[in-house]
Parts: structure tokens; sequence; C-alpha cells
């Protein structure tokens, strides 16, 4: 079974920046990245990740771009 992810930045602070991700543009969740220390937090579930399984890859993609020095705009999570 393919999963696809959107993931989509939607507040830039200079210390940290605010993401949406979900299967859907209307079910999304929201985490939050540390621009220092590439700490990801959970700031709010999407509708129905009850395993934390878009969660655990939305961050995994997070954190990739991170570790190349960008925060993308929008990016996604495909397998």
């Amino acid at each position: 079974m393919a999963l696809y992810i959107m993931i989509r930045k939607i507040i830039d602070h200079p210390l940290s920046a605010v993401y949406t991700f979900g299967t859907c543009e209307y079910r999304c969740g929201q985490v939050k990245i540390e621009k220092a220390t590439g700490h990801v937090v959970l700031v709010a579930p999407a509708p129905g990740d009850d395993t934390d399984a878009l969660y655990q890859r939305a961050m995994y993609k997070i954190k990739k771009h991170w570790a190349t020095g960008e925060l993308l705009e929008v990016t996604c999570w495909a397998s």
C-alpha cells in the first residue's frame, strides 16, 4: 500500500518553524522544529493517526531536511 504525507510550513520564526502534515489538506496535524537543535515536537496529532505513523514519517522528513541546512516550504513523504 502506498503512503503519501503532505508536509507544509505554516509558521517560520527565527528560532523555530511549524509544519502541518497529513494525508489530505483538511485532516492535518502540526509539528514544531527548533532550528538550533533539530528537536521536533508534536503540537497536534493528525486525526486518525492513533499509532503516530504519520507523525513519525513527517518528523523524519523534516529532520532530514534540517540536517542538510534547509527547512523547505513544502515537502512530502512518499513510499
